[in-house]
């Protein structure tokens, strides 16, 4: 098993109501990490923090005006995504995303053509998602749409050097059978992962995890299929890990969910209460090239912190009002 070492390189204080949560944040590199929120001072309106050394500044959203079909079952805000160089962006809705050449600049906003392949959906639902990933000219969006399919992947093809974006496919992934079907299962996170889709699912019962706790999670690569029913279907073609029948196990609730690194080198697992029994811990860290966990050992005094972010040079830890972070050797 790989070990790795985290050594604190600096404590870094965030604004009253910015939290480094799950899902929330990406990292450049040390010395840019931008984190989204919710800024209780500004009527609940969806901010960008950006991080670099001691600097800390709010990168405001563009304001757009959307119809209720541009946008996400019961979710409004951004979903943030990395772009090269010094460039970032954000999903606005369904017709629309805009990039930021850095962090100076100012927002300009693209229409997302194709926004017709939704029609078949419902509505279209975002699970618990602020941060996603632009791969291979793609930004790769987990969505639900509460019908037949209960997860599915949606794909803008994005030109950075046009500024072209279009819905291009949407993948979609039967319920398994071999977990519980009573079960709403949804996408915590994916990446590509040689030519692949590396996801990340949770089982959730009931519509809250908080009250009721969740029934499994499991890591898998994905292989697109084409069949005359389903046009792009994703098939199970390796499960690296999975936990089942969390409730049996225990009285106690038990929940985990992962989280792929900005760096795509790694998938944090945390719980989502204080321990998890099918951890073992609240949080273990597992290696995307590997395919296996890691041994990490944590700074002395970071009890309260958890794993939040992973670059090339350092890691990022979070707790209650500060993200701390850390070399690794």
């Amino acid at each position: 098993m790989n070990r790795i070492k985290l050594t604190k390189n600096r404590v870094i204080d965030l604004p009253d109501g910015c939290e480094c949560g799950r899902n929330r944040c990406f990292m450049k590199n040390k010395e840019d990490i931008f984190i989204a929120y919710y800024d209780v001072k500004r009527d609940w309106e969806a901010q960008l923090l950006h991080v670099s050394g001691k600097e800390i500044h709010n990168i405001d959203f563009p304001k757009i005006i959307s119809t209720e079909n541009d946008l996400w079952k019961d979710r409004h805000e951004p979903i943030i995504f990395d772009l090269p160089d010094k460039a970032f962006g954000a999903v606005l809705g369904r017709s629309a995303l805009c990039i930021w050449e850095n962090e100076k600049s100012k927002a300009q906003i693209i229409t997302i053509e194709n926004s017709e392949i939704f029609n078949d959906f419902s509505r279209p639902f975002i699970f618990n998602l602020r941060r996603c990933f632009f791969q291979n000219g793609k930004i790769i969006v987990p969505i639900e749409n509460g019908k037949a399919c209960h997860c599915s992947i949606a794909i803008i093809n994005f030109n950075f050097q046009t500024n072209r974006a279009f819905w291009e496919s949407i993948f979609f992934m039967p319920l398994a059978s071999n977990k519980c079907s009573e079960n709403n299962e949804v996408v915590g996170d994916v990446i590509i992962d040689n030519n692949e889709f590396l996801i990340f699912t949770e089982g959730v019962e009931g519509t809250s995890v908080n009250k009721w706790g969740m029934e499994f999670y499991h890591i898998g690569q994905y292989e697109q299929r084409k069949t005359m029913e389903v046009k792009n279907e994703l098939v199970l073609k390796n499960t690296y890990f999975e936990q089942t029948n969390l409730k049996q196990r225990s009285m106690k609730k038990d929940g985990v969910f992962g989280i792929f690194t900005s760096s795509l080198d790694y998938l944090i697992l945390r719980s989502w209460f204080s321990e998890s029994l099918s951890l073992g811990t609240n949080q273990k860290l597992w290696s995307v090239i590997d395919k296996e966990f890691v041994d990490i050992e944590f700074p002395r005094g970071t009890r309260k912190y958890v794993l939040a972010d992973a670059c090339k040079d350092g890691f990022l830890m979070s707790t209650k009002g500060k993200i701390l972070l850390c070399d690794f050797e």
